[in-house]
C-alpha cells in the first residue's frame, strides 16, 4: 500500500514537472516569436479588421454587461448583435470574468490571445500523456501543435478560432470511442454500456458542451462529422448498430448546446424577421476550402529564401485566401503523409483485439485524417453540405486545426515507440532526447517567420493619435453626446471604402468613455436604413436632420474618401461656419454642431423643432423605386412621372407598427385604370387629365413596406423628352396617424 502511494506521488510529480517544462518553453517561444518585449499591453497587438471588432465586443461586454446589445453604438437606436451571433459562450464568459478585474479592452484582448498558447500546450500535452507518450515527445507534439501557422496568423483577427485548445480534448473523446469499442468487442458485449457514473462519459459530455461553446459553429460541426464517421465505420465493420449510439449521443449534446448558445438570436429573428446579415452562398465553401498542396507547402514568408519563393509562386494560383494558414510545416507534413500511407497500405482493422496499441491508434488517426481532408478539400463533402444543407459553413479549410493534431500525434507516437525500442541505453537515450530538442527548434522555426510578428510601432502610433483625438472631441461636447460618423459604412462584413477597412469606424467608440456613435447599426435594421436615408439627402438637409435628431457632432474618417474628404469638409465648414478639429496624423476630422443647433433654435420654434425631431426619427422614409422618375416642381405643386408600373417603398425604422396617412393626387393624359397593390390593401383608381385625389391610412410594420402601381393609360409623348411618361403622382404627403 505504501509502495503504491509512493509510486502515485512520484507519477504526479513527474506529470507536474512535464507540464511545468512545457509551459515554460511555450511562454518562452511565444515571447521570442511574437517579440512581445516590443508590445504595449494596453494597446492591441492588431488594430485593424476583425481584431477591432473583437475589441468592440470586449468593450461592449464591459460597458453593457453582455455583448448582444450595445447602447453606445448604432445611434440613435443602439446596436443589436442578434443577427450576427457569436456562439462562443464559454470564451465570452471568460472575457466577462476578465472585465471584473480591468476595464481595459486592449489589455483583455492581448491577454486572451496570449493565454491561448499555454492553454493549447496543456490540453495537447494532456492528450498525448493520456495515450502514454513519453514526456519529451509529448512536449514536442504539444509545442508544435501550439505554434501552428493557423494559430500565429489568425491571432487576434480570428480570436475565437485562435482559441482552439478544446480541440485536442475533443479528439481524445473520439479516440476513446474507438478504444472503448475495441474493448467492448474483445469482451463480446451485446451493447455499449453508457454509465452516468463513468468518469470518461461525464468528461466526454463536458468536452462536447465546451466544443459547442467555442470556435464558432466550425469546431462543433467538424466534431460532429468526425463522431458520425467513427460511429458508422465501427457499426459497419462490426455489423452492430450499437456502435453508433455513443457517437450519436455526443452529437446530440453538441447540437443541443449549439442551439442553446444561438437561442437568443433565433428568438430575436423569429420576432423581428431575418436580415441579409451573414448570409452565405454555397460557392464560398469552394472559395475558402482546404487544399492539400497548402498543407504540405512551406508557410508564407518562410525563413529559407528558396522555400519562400516556392510558396510565393504557388500563391499566384486562384482561391488563395485564409486557407494559406493550413500549412503543417515539415514535421506535420511527415505525419500527414504517414497517415495517408498507413490508410492506403494497412487500412483500418475494426476487428483487432488489441485496444490501444500503436497500430490501432494509427489506424483510427488515419481514418479521422482522411475524413477531415474529404470534408474540407475543394469540391469535398463540405462543399456538398453547403450546397444541399446549409451554406453557413463557408470555410471548411478551418478543419486544418484537426488535421494538424492528427499529424503531430502520428509523428510523436512513432518517435516514442522507436525511442522505446531502439534507444534503451543511457547514451542512446541522451542522443534521442537531443534529437527531440532539435526537432522542437527546427519545427518551431519552420512554422513561424517575421510575417507573423505584429507591427507594434505602427499600431501604437496610430492608437495613441486616435486616443488623443477622441479625448479632445469628448472635451468639446456634453457627456452622452451622439456623434454621426462619415462615411456611412454598413455593418458587418462590408468591403473597404477607399482606404477605410471594415470595422475601422469602431475606433471612435474604443477610445471614448461617454460618447455614442452611429457606426455598428445592424444591416437591414432600423438604424442601418435610417442612416442610409439621411446620407441620401442633400448636404444641408442631412446636417439639419442630424442636428434636430440630437447629434452633437460629425466625425469624418478621411480614409473613406478618394479626395481625403476635402470637398465634404469644405462644404461642411461653409455650411456650419466653423473649422473642424483634426487629429495629429490628419486622418480624422470632427465638426461640432453646437453653434449650428443654436441657429436652428433661433430659426424654428420649440414646437417646430420637436415636430422635425419626430419626423426625422419616427416618420417612415419614402423611396420612389423602379418606374418613377425624379421630382419636378412648379409654383402650384410638385410631382413625379412614372412609367406604366412603379414602386413606392416606405421604410419603418421603429420596432413597432407605425400608423401613417399617405395623401397624393394622380393625373394621366387620358382616362385609365390605376391599380394600387400593397400588403394591406388593394384598390383601383380611375385616373383622368384632372387631378384625382387619393388618401389612405395604413399600418406599417418594422422594415420595408412596398406599394406597387400599374396604369393602363396611354403614354404621354413630349419630344424631345425620351422618358416613358404614363401617369403623375402630385403633391405626395406622408403624415403620422398615431
Amino acid at each position: 500500500m505504501i509502495l503504491q502511494v509512493f509510486k502515485l506521488k512520484k507519477q504526479i510529480w513527474k506529470e507536474m514537472g512535464t507540464c511545468f517544462v512545457a509551459l515554460i518553453l511555450c511562454l518562452w517561444i511565444a515571447v521570442i516569436l511574437l517579440k512581445l518585449w516590443r508590445a504595449d499591453w494596453h494597446i492591441p497587438f492588431f488594430y485593424q479588421g476583425d481584431a477591432t471588432f473583437y475589441s468592440m465586443i470586449i468593450k461592449g461586454i464591459n460597458d453593457n454587461g453582455w455583448h448582444l446589445r450595445n447602447a453606445f453604438l448604432g445611434m440613435p437606436w443602439g446596436t443589436e448583435l442578434h443577427d450576427f451571433p457569436i456562439p462562443d459562450t464559454f470564451h465570452l464568459l471568460l472575457i466577462k470574468l476578465m472585465t471584473l478585474f480591468t476595464s481595459d479592452h486592449a489589455l483583455i484582448l492581448n491577454l486572451f490571445f496570449v493565454i491561448t498558447f499555454p492553454l493549447t500546450t496543456i490540453t495537447a500535452l494532456t492528450v498525448f500523456r493520456h495515450f502514454k507518450i513519453s514526456p519529451l515527445p509529448a512536449i514536442l507534439g504539444s509545442l508544435l501543435y501550439t505554434f501552428t501557422p493557423y494559430h500565429l496568423n489568425r491571432s487576434e483577427n480570428h480570436l475565437m478560432y485562435s482559441a482552439y485548445y478544446i480541440v485536442p480534448l475533443m479528439i481524445m473523446v473520439i479516440l476513446w470511442i474507438c478504444v472503448s469499442s475495441q474493448e467492448a468487442n474483445k469482451r463480446d458485449r451485446q451493447c455499449l454500456i453508457l454509465s452516468l457514473r463513468s468518469p470518461k462519459f461525464i468528461f466526454s459530455l463536458v468536452i462536447c458542451v465546451l466544443i459547442a461553446s467555442t470556435g464558432g459553429v466550425y469546431y462543433s460541426f467538424f466534431s460532429c462529422c468526425l463522431l458520425l464517421v467513427i460511429g458508422l465505420i465501427l457499426a459497419i465493420g462490426r455489423r452492430r448498430f450499437r456502435h453508433v449510439l455513443l457517437p450519436g449521443v455526443l452529437v446530440a449534446v453538441i447540437s443541443t448546446t449549439m442551439m442553446a448558445n444561438l437561442s437568443p438570436s433565433i428568438i430575436y429573428q423569429l420576432k423581428y424577421g431575418k436580415t441579409s446579415t451573414a448570409q452565405r452562398i454555397p460557392a464560398e465553401a469552394e472559395i475558402y476550402s482546404l487544399k492539400i498542396a497548402q498543407l504540405l507547402l512551406p508557410i508564407n514568408g518562410h525563413r529559407i529564401v528558396s522555400w519562400k519563393q516556392l510558396k510565393d509562386k504557388y500563391n499566384y494560383n486562384p482561391l488563395i485566401n485564409e486557407n494559406a494558414d493550413s500549412a503543417l510545416g515539415l514535421v506535420g507534413s511527415i505525419g500527414f503523409l504517414t497517415l495517408l500511407g498507413w490508410l492506403l497500405i494497412r487500412g483500418v482493422d475494426t476487428t483487432s483485439q488489441k485496444a490501444d496499441d500503436t497500430g490501432h491508434l494509427l489506424s483510427y488517426l488515419s481514418v479521422l485524417n482522411m475524413s477531415a481532408v474529404l470534408l474540407g478539400t475543394t469540391g469535398g463533402f463540405g462543399a456538398l453540405f453547403a450546397l444541399l444543407v446549409s451554406p453557413q459553413i463557408r470555410a471548411p479549410n478551418r478543419i486544418s486545426v484537426y488535421i494538424a493534431f492528427f499529424a503531430f500525434f502520428t509523428v510523436i507516437l512513432l518517435l516514442d515507440r522507436v525511442g522505446q525500442r531502439f534507444f534503451r541505453t543511457r547514451g542512446w537515450r541522451v542522443a534521442f532526447h537531443m534529437l527531440i530538442v532539435c526537432l522542437i527548434v527546427i519545427g518551431v522555426l519552420d512554422q513561424s517567420s517575421e510575417y507573423f510578428v505584429p507591427d507594434y510601432a505602427g499600431t501604437q502610433a496610430e492608437y495613441r493619435h486616435d486616443a488623443e483625438f477622441i479625448s479632445q472631441v469628448e472635451a468639446t461636447v456634453p457627456p452622452g453626446s451622439m456623434i454621426f460618423q462619415l462615411p456611412v459604412k454598413r455593418f458587418p462584413e462590408t468591403a473597404p471604402i477607399e482606404r477605410l477597412w471594415d470595422y475601422d469606424l469602431f475606433k471612435g467608440y474604443l477610445h471614448s468613455q461617454r460618447l455614442r456613435w452611429t457606426y455598428g447599426a445592424m444591416r437591414d435594421r432600423e438604424g442601418d436604413m435610417w442612416q442610409a436615408w439621411v446620407v441620401a439627402k442633400p448636404l444641408h438637409e442631412m446636417v439639419e436632420i442630424i442636428a434636430v435628431t440630437g447629434f452633437n457632432g460629425i466625425y469624418v474618417d478621411r480614409f473613406g474618401y478618394a479626395d481625403n474628404a476635402a470637398k465634404l469638409e469644405n462644404d461642411l465648414a461653409s455650411l456650419l461656419g466653423t473649422t473642424p478639429l483634426v487629429s495629429k496624423n490628419e486622418r480624422l476630422a470632427f465638426f461640432n454642431l453646437s453653434a449650428y443647433q443654436q441657429k436652428l433654435q433661433e430659426r424654428y420654434t420649440a414646437q417646430e423643432l420637436q415636430a422635425k425631431h419626430e419626423e426625422a426619427l419616427y416618420l417612415p422614409s419614402v423611396s420612389w423605386d423602379s418606374g418613377f422618375y425624379g421630382l419636378e416642381g412648379a409654383p402650384g405643386g410638385k410631382w413625379r412621372w412614372c412609367r406604366s408600373t412603379g414602386q413606392l417603398t416606405l421604410t419603418n425604422w421603429a420596432r413597432g407598427v407605425r400608423r401613417v396617412t399617405i395623401e397624393m393626387f394622380f393625373a394621366t393624359a387620358t382616362e385609365g385604370n390605376l391599380r394600387i397593390e400593397s400588403p394591406s390593401f388593394s384598390e383601383q383608381v380611375i385616373t383622368k387629365p384632372e387631378l384625382v385625389p387619393f388618401s389612405k391610412t395604413i399600418e406599417i410594420p418594422p422594415g420595408k413596406y412596398t406599394i406597387n402601381f400599374a396604369s393602363d393609360a396611354q403614354r404621354v409623348y413630349a419630344p424631345p423628352d425620351p422618358r416613358v411618361l404614363v401617369f403623375r403622382v402630385i403633391n405626395f404627403k406622408l403624415k403620422s396617424a398615431d
